[in-house]
């Protein structure tokens, strides 16, 4: 039996273009966020991603206060476009990118209690948060999210 080669980025290219992934459940992934004791903080969530020509994807991101995706807290999506960096250097046949959000990166709050935290964290080009208002901040300074102004 002759071992399997690696798929190179052309060919993972056209196999995912026009393609869709979907959560099939709520995520765990590590936040950015820190406890108080350094401990690094939950970030529950669900994705849809679009992978399109021309090196260019979509993301729309729920994120929810719960592990079960009861309580939706806000809603971001992304657009922009792939960088392929090459082959990953731990993982055979995985390869590094590079997600650019330089078309969209739209954020909606869900949930009162997010609008009322992200309301401490003002930022200039932005208004109040509220529920279920969306706010581009693609290249604006937002603290809260990391976000540096003219950086995507």
């Amino acid at each position: 039996m002759e071992p399997m080669q690696a798929m190179t980025s052309e060919h993972i290219t056209q196999v995912i273009q026009g393609g869709q992934w979907v959560s099939i459940a709520t995520e765990l992934r590590p936040s950015s966020n820190k406890a108080a004791t350094g401990e690094i903080q939950p970030f529950y969530c669900s994705r849809v991603f679009t992978y399109s020509p021309s090196d260019r994807f979509a993301c729309t991101v729920i994120n929810y206060a719960d592990p079960n995706g009861k309580v939706p807290l806000m809603k971001i999506e992304i657009a922009g476009h792939i960088v392929w960096r090459g082959e990953h250097p731990i993982a055979p046949g995985a390869y590094s990118l590079d997600y650019i959000a330089d078309e969209a990166y739209e954020v909606t709050p869900l949930h009162q209690g997010f609008a009322e935290v992200a309301n401490k964290f003002p930022a200039n080009g932005l208004n109040k948060w509220e529920v279920n208002v969306m706010q581009d901040v693609k290249g604006i300074a937002f603290p809260l999210f990391s976000l540096v102004e003219g950086q995507t």
